[in-house]
């Protein structure tokens, strides 16, 4: 594994990397130099000869979104790849084709990261079409992205036997959102689960709780105001408490009342592994607070 910053001072070491790197399996590249022209074509001719790479990460901001369309043209060539990261990175059209090129090239990835990218519903609709095909996706992060009802079934049918999945801070609708859940109430393996923060206006805690309650082995899992009222924060926080392996919980503007305190209670005391709670913005008053407060002492 190597981590290459690129210096215009260095960039005569080329020919030497490229050598170099013909063995290495993880790249990331994390410095803005290679924004000069000298730089890009350096290291776009050493990341061609990258044939063995599995894992390649282009760290936020490090290069020039048609650079970046530069990389990824190459990367096409690398058909082992397993791990690709972009995350807050711009991803324009041209840049959303040649990432297609890549994903439909390498039916090996395993983990996607797409979070931040400025990807609008017809860029995310063009990735999860290349990713029809791969059967080995276990970790894809949508998130923070400008993504809308349009492409809802896309994502759903690429949802399949995922562990780890997020499309948290987008714009979905409740149509589009219960789309997804639809799909994840199939699945089992969820280990890591973030939808919050889309801009759901009506009840979808009943899909929700189904999703948990069929994903026992949840360790990560953001749900932040998805409850519009507080029968649907009753069945999410009742599903919740089946859990045992939960990590992270962040249950945020969800309309949490007191008389729910006892159910998140049970929830803390029955995840000791719990180290990531997050319950702002409810209603659980002093009381409430206090006895939740009391659990995570007691479990601790």
């Amino acid at each position: 594994c190597i981590v290459v910053k690129w210096h215009k001072e260095n960039a005569l070491m080329s020919p030497l990397l490229a050598r170099l790197f013909k063995s290495i399996t993880s790249l990331t590249i994390c410095d803005a130099t290679l924004n000069y022209c000298q730089d890009v074509g350096e290291i776009i001719t050493a990341v061609d000869n990258f044939t063995e790479l599995e894992e390649f990460t282009v760290l936020p901001h490090a290069v020039h979104t048609s650079v970046l369309c530069q990389l990824l043209r190459c990367l096409g060539k690398a058909n082992k790849l397993k791990r690709l990261n972009l995350t807050s990175n711009t991803i324009h059209s041209k840049t959303t084709d040649a990432l297609c090129e890549l994903l439909l090239n390498n039916d090996q990835l395993q983990q996607l990261y797409l979070n931040n990218c400025f990807l609008r519903s017809c860029e995310i609709s063009k990735v999860m079409c290349a990713l029809k095909t791969h059967t080995n996706i276990k970790f894809l992060h949508l998130n923070y992205n400008n993504i809308t009802d349009g492409c809802d079934h896309t994502i759903a049918d690429s949802s399949y036997g995922l562990e780890s999945f997020g499309v948290g801070a987008n714009r979905l609708q409740v149509s589009g959102m219960v789309t997804i859940l639809e799909a994840l109430i199939q699945q089992t393996t969820l280990k890591m689960l973030l939808l919050g923060s889309n801009d759901v206006t009506d009840d979808i805690s009943g899909h929700i709780a189904e999703v948990i309650f069929n994903n026992p082995r949840l360790e990560l899992l953001g749900i932040e105001y998805t409850c519009v009222n507080t029968v649907g924060a009753k069945s999410v926080v009742t599903a919740l408490a089946n859990l045992s392996c939960l990590q992270l919980l962040d249950l945020s503007g969800n309309n949490i009342t007191e008389q729910l305190a006892d159910d998140v209670a049970t929830i803390t005391a029955k995840n000791p592994g719990l180290v990531y709670l997050c319950i702002a913005n409810n209603h659980l008053g002093t009381v409430g607070m206090t006895t939740v407060a009391k659990s995570l002492i007691s479990s601790r």
